[in-house]
């Protein structure tokens, strides 16, 4: 089972990713159950499921932290400020 990558932060494209991504954990999960394989080192980090050059460009210029101060947990949330960002906008009447 491959990891779905992130080659763009287009909203639309975002969403689709992190369905895939809930389908890719629970494909390792199943995969890992018996016990004979360790999840951890099974799935693969967010981190490391970024295009290398998006992820450079986005550090310099969007978020001004390291590429390697980065963890999944701050990515998940930059990229839940960009897919929920359309969810939280009234829609004008």
């Amino acid at each position: 089972v491959l990891a779905p990558r992130v080659s763009s932060i287009a909203r639309n494209e975002l969403v689709e990713w992190l369905k895939l991504r809930k389908e890719y954990e629970e494909a390792v999960k199943e995969r890992c159950k018996d016990g004979k394989e360790d999840i951890k080192a099974v799935l693969k980090s967010i981190k490391n499921s970024f295009d290398d050059d998006l992820l450079e460009t986005l550090c310099e210029v969007n978020w001004g932290v390291a590429k390697d101060d980065l963890t999944d947990e701050f990515l998940l949330e930059q990229i839940h400020a960009i897919t929920d960002s359309y969810q939280n906008r009234a829609v004008p009447e």
